[in-house]
């Protein structure tokens, strides 16, 4: 830029000087052919006075471009893009390894009673007493409410009374008819009354008893739909009673993940609403309630069992391991999902009917094969994926561009089918600023 501007301003003093000197040597300039356009200047008074403006102007102009590019140099682009460094850049390999890769579908399910016992009235009456409410907790066999017995009672004294009278009747019956006084059409009679009888006092001995409405299972009062003075008919749902010392809790898994999960799969279920602290107020929670990192989680989920490591804590959420339990064999025609249910003990109730559980399902999963880290694989430039590879036997070396064939990806890994094996070691950390050949300086190499 400043070159530039020395040679303008030399190009406007050459043509200052050369208009004084022809203003003083005007006849010399009439005689010289090729100073022809200074001649028609120097003729023509008004005409000069411009140009002589013009220059004056653009020797101005100059000057302060001069001044301003000399306060504040410009940048050239060697000072915008300076070479790049010379030594090895950074990196931090990933040791190629053999083992799952597992990819995970999240789902929220809904928690549900291990059982539910749905209550009817077995005679018709009027409700003359309620023993419990909706929510209360209640044993096996508990009263849950009580009938009148004011038509019931009647019924049974006359039918206890008429066994009475046909078992007295059957055995002054048997003896006439023993001693051939009685036809055996009378005797059989005799006997066929006694035993109707002897059913109409366990019918109504029955009716009284069912008066008292009574639990079927041990559980919470979860419904109620009768009320004391309410006249109910046989037949009519009056409780439901829901067992929630166990729970059942269903997921409605997509089509596409259904074929990858089965009967005792394990499964991580998440509590997002309830505190761990929540947890550790019940011994039957503690041994079992945990919270892992996601890395742990794919861990956990693609080895199928526990290790010691998967205890630690990291103040995320709860969660626990549980296992499948039954896949149903049929699919929603609308929805074209399928569900999917895990059962699990729920001491202290912590876990409330209606409420949701968060699950991480292991699907699409590849036990044993060759992987590596996500974070290694580069896009190439004329299609497919590769990795660099880190020198293997010093830590300073040159990184050589390796195209691979790739299979399974999980949020954490990714099988690899073809172009490295186990033992080598990829860059994952610093490889977008290398190419095919750089010097690497690897500062850290992990093993696992």
């Amino acid at each position: 830029m400043i070159s530039l501007l020395i040679i303008v301003a030399l190009v406007i003093i050459f043509i200052l000087l050369l208009t004084v000197w022809g203003e003083r040597n005007i006849d010399k300039v009439k005689n010289i052919k090729w100073l022809y356009p200074l001649q028609i200047v120097l003729t023509h008074k008004k005409l000069r006075i411009l140009i002589i403006d013009i220059l004056g102007v653009a020797v101005i102009i100059w000057f302060t471009l001069f001044f301003v590019n000399w306060l504040q140099p410009t940048l050239t682009p060697a000072a915008l893009f300076p070479p790049p460094f010379s030594g090895p850049v950074a990196v931090r390999a990933a040791k190629v390894t053999e083992g799952p890769v597992v990819n995970i579908a999240t789902y929220t399910g809904q928690v549900l009673p291990y059982e539910s016992n749905d209550v009817y009235a077995r005679i018709d009456g009027f409700v003359d007493k309620m023993n419990v409410y909706q929510g209360d907790y209640v044993q096996r066999g508990q009263t849950l409410a009580k009938l009148d017995l004011s038509s019931l009672l009647p019924k049974m004294m006359k039918s206890e009374a008429d066994s009475t009278f046909w078992s007295a009747e059957l055995n002054r019956t048997k003896g006439l008819y023993k001693d051939s006084a009685i036809t055996t059409s009378n005797y059989d009679y005799v006997r066929k009354m006694y035993r109707q009888a002897v059913a109409q006092v366990q019918l109504a001995r029955a009716n009284v008893n069912y008066a008292d409405i009574r639990a079927g299972v041990s559980g919470y009062v979860a419904e109620r739909s009768i009320y004391p003075g309410q006249y109910v008919k046989r037949g009519m749902k009056i409780f439901r009673l829901d067992r929630l010392d166990s729970i059942r809790v269903q997921f409605q898994v997509s089509e596409g993940d259904l074929p990858f999960i089965k009967k005792g799969d394990l499964v991580w279920l998440e509590f997002p609403q309830v505190s761990m602290q929540a947890f550790k107020n019940y011994n039957g929670w503690k041994r079992k309630i945990k919270s892992l990192t996601n890395d742990e989680i794919l861990s956990v989920l693609g080895a199928g069992k526990l290790s010691k490591k998967d205890f630690l804590l990291n103040n995320g959420v709860p969660g626990m391991t549980a296992r499948v339990a039954v896949v149903f064999p049929a699919e929603d025609p609308v929805t074209h999902t399928g569900t999917v249910e895990v059962r699990l003990s729920n001491p202290g109730i912590l876990l409330k009917a209606q409420s949701y559980i968060v699950a991480k399902f292991a699907v699409s999963r590849v036990q044993n094969t060759i992987r590596i880290v996500n974070d290694a694989v580069i896009q190439l430039p004329q299609g497919g994926k590769g990795v660099y590879l880190a020198p293997k036997m010093s830590n300073q070396g040159f990184a050589r561009l390796q195209k691979i064939k790739v299979g399974l990806s999980s949020p954490y890994y990714t099988q690899v089918l073809s172009g490295v094996k186990p033992g080598d070691f990829v860059i994952y950390v610093g490889q977008k600023d290398i190419t095919q050949g750089m010097s690497v300086l690897v500062i850290e190499r992990d093993k696992e």
